[in-house]
């Protein structure tokens, strides 16, 4: 009998260990969680609209949409992102475009994204929408 309280605590202990790895995994300290639909909310007129991030088999990469408004066009455009600390690259590619280098901060419900394009320094501002 005493021979199965053993395994059974040897038992609980593996499964929180691995419970444990298994979070850090999925959520490492540190992380910037970008994850869900953002509107913008301050920023110059060539900020996206609103972008959303959809989390892929790890934390640092996924999917990724962006909206720009030009007038009553809305263009849409798709592809995937690669986060690695504050730094995110976006990879557009429908339609396809450069790699987009962006530095990431996020505020409780506000992100930030730093980024150039077409030669001009952007900083937009994001309010979360969804997950």
């Amino acid at each position: 009998m005493k021979r199965g309280w053993i395994g059974l605590s040897v038992g609980v202990v593996v499964l929180a260990l691995a419970a444990g790895g298994y979070m850090m995994f999925v959520n490492p300290p540190g992380d910037i969680d970008v994850e869900g639909r953002w509107e913008l909310v301050s920023g110059s007129e060539p900020c996206y609209a609103g972008v959303r991030f959809m989390r892929g088999m790890t934390p640092a990469e996924g999917g990724v949409s962006t909206e720009a408004h030009e007038g009553n066009v809305v263009q849409m455009a798709y592809g995937t992102y690669v986060k690695t600390g504050e730094r995110l690259t976006l990879n557009l590619n429908n339609p396809p475009t450069e790699p987009i280098e962006m530095m990431i901060a996020r505020e409780e419900e506000q992100l930030q994204l730093h980024y150039v394009q077409d030669g001009e320094q952007l900083r937009c501002t994001y309010a979360v929408v969804g997950e």
